[in-house]
């Protein structure tokens, strides 16, 4: 059973990643609230995932 598509763009915009996944990303930049790297919880890369979670205009996160 697959999650839909518009399912997880919810998830991703309603949920507190960092929460989520803080224990295993890495702080790697201090400026605009910081950055955070690991690996990414949606495609399974290990070092893929980048997460700012404190931005102006909420959070931004990307996979690389």
């Amino acid at each position: 059973m697959s999650i839909p598509k518009t399912e997880i763009e919810q998830l991703k915009t309603c949920a507190d990643l960092l929460a989520l996944c803080g224990s295993e990303l890495t702080r790697v930049a201090n400026t605009n609230g910081g950055e955070y790297a690991g690996p990414c919880p949606f495609c399974g890369g290990e070092d893929r995932f980048h997460l700012q979670p404190y931005t102006e205009s909420g959070s931004r996160r990307f996979c690389r």
